[in-house]
């Protein structure tokens, strides 16, 4: 079976692309085993404008976590494993963003509600109930709680309020529920 360099630099943007990695990444994964890569090298290799060195494939390989059958295509049965894999690690860090936006938000509308004057009723009632009943335990997997108290510390945590201060105990315990499961 011939392998052509054609389709080994098709195989290499495919897998690159479907780990999410640009190529910018790539390059420095490159770098880091040696090579000295930039964005552009890689863009040169994947448009076959370049030729590709056997120790830089293993390298690639390595990178991108295949093996080098994969980039030369013949054959293996970790592909859909790398593939998903890469999704779920995107997925969990897309979860970990979406965690702390989330418990940034709780917390400011607790802050808010705590500095507020003349608190509508039903906002009142939502701050002083069920915005504390609303804490997942997905965000205690994302380990807000770290970030937030150092957001808190840098920005005098003593200042926080009752509702703020029930949001982070709510935070810490889940956190710790989920920690102590371990």
């Amino acid at each position: 079976m011939a392998v052509h360099d054609e389709e080994i630099a098709r195989r290499l943007r495919t897998t690159r692309e479907s780990l999410g990695l640009s190529q910018e990444a790539l390059a420095e994964l490159m770098s880091v085993r040696g090579f000295d890569f930039r964005q552009q090298t890689v863009n040169k290799i994947e448009n076959n404008q370049r030729r590709l060195l056997a120790s830089e494939l293993v390298a690639f390989a390595d990178s991108l976590g295949v093996g080098v059958t994969d980039l030369l295509g013949l054959g293996s049965d970790r592909g859909p494993i790398v593939v998903s894999g890469a999704r779920l690690e995107e997925a969990t860090r897309n979860l970990q963003h979406a965690s702390l936006a989330h418990a940034r938000a709780m917390l400011g509308f607790a802050l808010a509600a705590d500095a507020a004057e003349d608190l509508h009723a039903n906002d009142a009632y939502y701050a002083d109930g069920p915005l504390i009943q609303q804490t997942p335990g997905w965000v205690a997997t994302a380990d807000v709680v770290g970030t937030l108290e150092a957001t808190m510390k840098a920005n005098r945590r003593e200042i926080m309020g009752e509702r703020a201060q029930s949001v982070m105990r709510a935070l810490k315990a889940e956190h710790e529920h989920f920690h102590s499961a371990d």
